[in-house]
């Protein structure tokens, strides 16, 4: 790579102004030094403006480390201060906060009905039925909701799944492949080959249904975009990019230069044999027989 292009990537991606990098690109010498691709392709993957670092899993895995940790310093002291041993302790040995959140909200609650249970004196008894009849009626509809919601979402992933392959399929038609490969045979060989890439890069094919393509997201990470050098890569680019690769696009050895018109040669006058001469030795004997005449 030459190393005035290796000092204009680095000032994109660290945002320098146009006016600064025209006193960098005044610099002509930097034209004709070179310098080695693999030296460059690790300076720039290793580092990452404030964009791509949205992006980037370790950095999210970091600061959720953060967020979840500050969380847990201001649950632990609530759940200290209530009175059951077993709930403390499961509360303690479970360090998933999106589960402690819930069971500490419900933990409170039970105390908090228990109270108004203890307060009800001598109707305990209806209220407890009441309650019991309430919570009931609740926990039926909470579980016929979700339910619903479930077959929703089986219904969409089915949905999704069917334009994700439809999608695919049509990509993949869409090749111009060697002639070696059978038509019908050409666009599975094609997903094979795209598969195994994907699983070796660690990127998934997923399907965008408001946008009705597809995209390339994290295998460990569904909600992050794939991506390459901290840059997105869309599902063309990458298909184009493997089938070549993997030699399976048939290559136009056409010239642009025309082929050369065949010269036309001269036409020749046709005599027709078949047709009988005119007899001219009439008109050159009466011709000579004046110009004796004259003579005399």
């Amino acid at each position: 790579m030459i190393l005035a292009q290796f000092f204009n990537d680095l000032g994109k991606k660290g945002g320098v102004s146009a006016e600064l990098m025209e006193q960098i690109n005044a610099n002509k010498a930097l034209a004709t030094v070179d310098i080695p691709d693999a030296f460059a392709e690790t300076i720039q993957s290793s580092l990452m403006n404030e964009e791509q670092a949205r992006f980037n899993p370790s950095l999210k895995n970091h600061f959720q480390g953060i967020f979840h940790k500050s969380l847990s310093k201001e649950l632990e002291p609530l759940a200290n201060e209530i009175d059951d041993e077993d709930f403390k302790r499961s509360f303690v040995e479970n360090q998933n906060n999106w589960e402690r959140l819930p069971n500490l909200f419900k933990k409170m609650k039970e105390l908090e009905d228990a109270k108004v249970k203890a307060a009800s004196s001598g109707k305990s008894k209806d209220v407890e039925e009441y309650k019991r009849q309430y919570d009931e009626v609740v926990n039926l509809r909470k579980s016929e909701a979700e339910n619903y919601q479930k077959q929703i979402r089986e219904q969409e992933n089915s949905f999704n799944g069917r334009l994700m392959d439809m999608n695919l399929n049509s990509t993949l038609s869409s090749y111009k492949y060697i002639d070696e490969l059978p038509s019908d045979v050409a666009p599975i060989v094609a997903r094979e080959k795209i598969n195994a890439r994907l699983k070796e890069k660690g990127a998934s094919l997923a399907f965008d249904a408001s946008s009705n393509s597809l995209r390339l997201m994290s295998a460990t990470d569904p909600t992050l975009e794939y991506r390459e050098n901290h840059n997105p890569i869309s599902f063309k680019d990458f298909s184009d990019r493997v089938l070549a690769e993997s030699k399976l696009l048939k290559i136009n050895n056409s010239s642009t230069n025309p082929a050369p018109r065949p010269s036309t040669p001269p036409i020749q006058p046709q005599v027709n044999l078949n047709q009988p001469q005119r007899d001219t030795s009439r008109n050159q004997q009466l011709l000579n027989d004046m110009m004796s005449a004259t003579s005399q």
